[in-house]
């Protein structure tokens, strides 16, 4: 079946991108409790974690998002998407995410479960189309 998403379409979402891109240990960590069904949540344990071992975090991130939503990606897939595009990937496991209703949130943008995005700046919102 595969991501309803592709591994490059980062652009399509701009505020998890963003996300990401700038908090990107807090933001795989959102994830991680995502797929166990706590949304838009932040560990400190998974955060330090992915600060000291990014690729494996990530290569664990996407196996499990693979299995939850039986996308049949392979192990080498999964490991060369983790390694040679880490951002890329940790992007395309949160869109997945938030497209089947796993809502991980995020730390300076928070995507809906309808997949708009809002950066957050302060008090003010700005929506990114």
């Amino acid at each position: 079946m595969g991501f309803s998403t592709g591994l490059f379409d980062c652009f399509n979402d701009c505020g998890s991108t963003l996300d990401v891109w700038c908090c990107f240990s807090c933001n795989v960590s959102r994830q991680y409790n995502a797929v166990a069904g706590i949304p838009n949540e932040c560990s400190f344990c998974y955060c330090l974690g992915v600060c000291f071992f990014p690729v494996p975090a990530m290569c664990c991130l996407r196996q499990r998002v693979s299995e939850k939503y039986s996308l049949g990606e392979g192990c080498v897939t999964t490991c060369l998407a983790s390694t040679c595009c880490t951002v890329c990937s940790a992007c395309q496991t949160h869109r997945e995410l938030t497209f089947h209703g796993a809502n991980p949130g995020g730390c300076c943008c928070e995507t809906s479960l309808r997949g708009e995005s809002q950066v957050l700046h302060h008090q003010n919102r700005y929506t990114i189309v």
